[in-house]
Order: C-alpha cells, then structure tokens, then sequence
C-alpha cells in the first residue's frame, strides 16, 4: 500500500482589481493601479496610462483592496503608495501628493495618519 500525498500547485500572484464592462473583463494587478477617484457611481482605475470605469461604492472597493499599495487618501481618492512621489504640506492639515506620472492628488487631514507610508 503507497501513501500518496496530494500536492496543489499554488500559484502566489500579486492580487489583482478585476474590472468588467459589457462582455469583456479586465484583471489589472493591483500594484501597476496608479491612483482610483470616485465619479458619482463610478470609480476611475488609472492604470499605464488608461482610465477603467467600475460600477461599484468607494467603501466596498477600499474592502477589497490591498493595503500594502493602495491606500485611500481622500473621501474620493485612494492612491498607489509606491508611486508617491512628493508630498507637499497644503492649508488646513491637506497635503498634495504627487504621483511618479506626475499627476497631483489631495490629501484630506482625515486621512493624514496614511503619513507613515510616506516616512
């Protein structure tokens, strides 16, 4: 009698954002995800240079994502925290972020405890 063991061939992938619109679906891994901003219903994936529209609430969204890259930063923005570039101290405990594409995004003093990944 042979003891067999069941072995699974586990793949560790990069969590990825999967985005469907119509019959197409699109897996964009979180980590090349630059910066996401709400649009009433929507949120905006900017990612490589193009826009993903997504139909789904800013809070569920920040749920299912991986706080190791994405963090939320605004009440309608969550930002990639590696690609941060500059942080510039703004009125009233805001911050402006800039981003290594060379967007600028705003960062509420609600959110300025998000600080640490930038120290």
């Amino acid at each position: 009698m042979t003891n067999k063991r069941k072995t699974s061939a586990v793949r560790d992938e990069a969590p990825t954002l999967v985005i469907k619109d119509g019959g197409s679906t699109t897996w964009i891994p979180q980590e090349k995800i630059e910066w996401i901003d709400a649009a009433g219903d929507y949120m905006c994936v900017h990612s490589g240079g193009e826009t993903y529209i997504l139909r789904t609430t800013m809070k569920k969204l920040e749920k299912s994502l991986n706080a190791d890259y994405l963090q939320r930063v605004h009440r309608s923005t969550i930002v990639n925290v590696h690609r941060v570039k500059e942080l510039r101290a703004h009125i009233n405990g805001e911050y402006f972020l800039t981003l290594k594409g060379g967007h600028t995004v705003k960062m509420s003093r609600t959110y300025k405890d998000k600080l640490r990944f930038f120290s």
